[in-house]
């Protein structure tokens, strides 16, 4: 077998997503009791599904799990540098 020497920031790689995770989760919980009724049948559960992930992905970039090499590999972020 092979080491294989890999260092891993558990900050950033285990307990920013997870905080990520808990405040999308919270936002869906507090949403789905305040506005009950809005978010019934299918059109409802796709809307809080983009919700859900616009939030948790605003989250992860509030917390600063990327760097900017990182986020250099976006296309949208490659084309504000052409």
């Amino acid at each position: 077998r092979k080491k294989v020497k890999l260092n891993v920031d558990v900050n950033v790689c285990v307990l920013k997503p997870l905080a990520a995770g808990l405040l999308m989760t919270l936002f869906v919980t507090v949403a789905l009791t305040l506005l009950d009724n809005f978010f019934q049948g299918t059109l409802g559960t796709l809307l809080m599904i983009a919700i859900a992930g616009g939030i948790y992905f605003a989250a992860l970039f509030a917390l600063k799990v990327f760097d900017k090499s990182e986020l250099a590999f976006l296309p949208i972020k490659q084309q504000k540098q052409q």
